[in-house]
């Protein structure tokens, strides 16, 4: 069964709902014979939230399924976590934002190659319980297709301890 992950679903509602609820007022007033002018307007408001929630829904089971068609495949590689430095595009003031580097350097060809994956909420210095990381690969390219399975190397730590 193809699905999309919850965040994007989360996100996709935030900006579906309020589009279509922009859409159907319009279509009312316009009914009723109300303002065409501000009735187009909130129209083609409601048209872009709505459309832009059906880009994060498309964005999120093209993700979704992108990372499960990966650990399918079943090729991985371990990859040495280089740190997690601050993602100052995404980042907010109260909230940041950090990325996992690592790297990889393929036995067969000496190439070296950089993986990171961005959008974890905390730091994972201190979470961290290995220096590698698992990093599942397409078998036949040349690693630009990839996931970083964060969890992999993330040590659970009981609270009452």
């Amino acid at each position: 069964m193809r699905s999309v992950p919850r965040s994007y679903l989360s996100w996709a509602a935030l900006f579906c709902c309020p589009g279509l609820t922009l859409v159907a007022t319009a279509i009312a007033v316009l009914f009723w014979g109300g303002n065409r002018t501000a009735t187009a307007l909130v129209a083609i408001i409601g048209d872009s939230l709505f459309l832009f929630g059906i880009y994060i829904l498309a964005q999120g089971w093209i993700f979704g399924n992108k990372k499960r068609r990966l650990i399918a495949q079943g090729k991985y590689v371990y990859a040495e976590i280089l740190g997690f430095p601050l993602d100052s595009f995404l980042s907010g003031k109260e909230h940041p934002v950090y990325q996992m580097l690592c790297s990889y350097k393929d036995p067969a060809t000496g190439k070296e190659y950089l993986f990171h994956d961005g959008g974890i909420a905390l730091s994972l210095d201190e979470r961290v319980a290995t220096k590698k990381v698992r990093v599942y690969t397409d078998p036949e390219g040349d690693f630009s297709d990839y996931y970083i399975d964060v969890a992999s190397c993330i040590s659970v730590q009981n609270e009452d301890s």
